[in-house]
């Protein structure tokens, strides 16, 4: 990994970000609020999908835990003992010059905290959400989204990073 030092689609940097942003766009996004909610289906919400459907009053924890260490990911926070290290926050900042002074990792820091107060506002229990006001559901994935456009566009972009992986789903 540390070897591998170029700026190409085989990069370790590259495919770092490319699989940092899968996961938040396909896993985290889409698999713990979008495919619940009906975002991605022509026949109405899926409660019966939500994440510990058998122990449903932690589907919200297990969204912020998710979020949470997404955003640790993001600025290099350690796990475990939270250390700082190096995080795509510091390359963003690295080349914040030479994208017109943006500060485009405070921006997504930003919507990172804007998704959890949102987050913040749902039942604990995602089934019981959905079924009682799934509104609040779609606001949270909107939250979400706002993100996903935020680091796969600007930020791979500001990085000049491609992205590697198929996605269909109009974002």
């Amino acid at each position: 990994f540390v070897a591998n030092t170029g700026s190409s689609v085989g990069a370790s940097v590259d495919k770092m970000a490319n699989d940092f942003m899968f996961y938040y766009e396909k896993t985290l996004r889409a698999g713990k609020v979008g495919i619940h909610a009906g975002v991605f289906s022509s026949t109405g919400t899926l409660p019966q999908n939500v994440e510990a459907f058998y122990k449903k009053d932690l589907s919200k924890a297990l969204l912020l835990e998710a979020l949470q260490a997404t955003q640790n990911f993001f600025n290099g926070k350690a796990y475990g003992d939270g250390s700082d290290g190096m995080g795509l926050a510091d390359y963003l900042k690295a080349v914040k010059e030479a994208n017109g002074g943006e500060d485009l990792a405070a921006l997504i820091n930003q919507q990172f905290e804007a998704s959890r107060t949102k987050i913040n506002t749902l039942d604990a229990n995602f089934v019981s959400q959905i079924n009682s006001n799934n509104t609040l559901m779609l606001q949270a994935y909107d939250e979400l989204q706002k993100n996903t456009i935020q680091m796969k566009v600007k930020m791979m972009q500001s990085l000049n990073i491609s992205v590697d992986y198929v996605d269909a789903d109009g974002d």
